[in-house]
Parts: structure tokens; C-alpha cells; sequence
């Protein structure tokens, strides 16, 4: 692993380069699918550039009981300052991500948030200067309805 110095100043370094040229090296690499979805936009919209260490948390729509937020606040536990986390999961329609879990992760000194899901509560997160990516805003949150399945996962080839 690297000191924390050294990953900010790698950090630092993806903050200047614009996605278009990330996007040809990997091309010219031999990774042709490695592109982030542009069904993916910022809330707020001025959120800007977003980069850090992935921080990888997965979950599933499907009924459970439990609090839901003291789920999230144990997968988040293990972002470190400049990491982002990185959310996927199955299902439509439902919230992975709103205002509390921000808060939590922007105390962990986490960099920003991408969710292949739902994200909610844009307003309070812009005001904190949270920026988070995803892919739809719905109003309903996940509570009894998203379960988290794992946390530092590694997606197989």
C-alpha cells in the first residue's frame, strides 16, 4: 500500500487529466470496455471532477429488515481520506445513496461517491460540497429495500 502522501499526490495527478485522454490510453492499452456509462451524471450538476482510490460497495434490491443506514455506515468504515466509493447493485427505483451516508463518508475524509443506483437528498449534498456521480434520482430511500452483499469486492473478468 502506499503512504497516504504518496496516493493524494497520485490523487492530485487523475484531477488534472481530462476522461477523453484517460479514456484513449486505455484504448490504446488493449482495454476497450473500461469507459464509465454515460448514463452516469453529476448532482449537483457543477460537481466537477471526481478521483481517488475506489473504495467498492455492493448491494441488492430486495426486502430485508434492519435500519439500513447502520448497514451503510459499516460498509463505509474502511474509506480512507481521498478514496471513492464506488456502489452497484441490482434493481431500479430506490435511493442506495442519499444525505446521512454523505455525511459519514465526507467525516472519513472520503473524496466523492459514484452509484450505479439511485442517489437522493441533491440539494443538502451540494450544499456540503459532497460531489457524487450516479445514474437516476429517485425520492424513495432504501430502507427495507436495499441489502448490502459486500464491501472491498473485486468484480470477476
Amino acid at each position: 500500500m502506499l503512504d497516504p502522501e504518496a496516493a493524494e499526490a497520485i490523487r492530485q495527478r487523475y484531477l488534472k487529466v481530462d476522461t477523453a485522454t484517460v479514456s484513449d490510453v486505455l484504448d490504446a492499452l488493449g482495454y476497450l470496455h473500461q469507459g464509465l456509462s454515460g448514463s452516469f451524471a453529476p448532482y449537483p450538476e457543477s460537481t466537477g471532477k471526481l478521483a481517488g482510490w475506489a473504495h467498492t460497495i455492493c448491494g441488492e434490491m430486495r426486502p430485508y429488515a434492519g435500519s439500513g443506514d447502520a448497514d451503510k455506515m459499516k460498509a463505509v468504515d474502511g474509506l480512507t481520506p481521498g478514496s471513492v466509493s464506488v456502489w452497484s447493485g441490482a434493481g431500479d427505483g430506490v435511493c442506495f445513496f442519499g444525505e446521512l451516508i454523505a455525511l459519514g463518508m465526507k467525516a472519513r475524509g472520503c473524496a466523492g461517491a459514484l452509484v450505479d443506483g439511485g442517489i437522493r437528498d441533491i440539494e443538502w449534498i451540494a450544499k456540503r460540497g459532497f460531489p457524487v456521480y450516479g445514474r437516476y434520482r429517485p425520492p424513495a430511500h432504501s430502507r427495507g429495500r436495499c441489502g448490502f452483499t459486500a464491501v472491498r469486492y473485486r468484480a470477476q473478468p
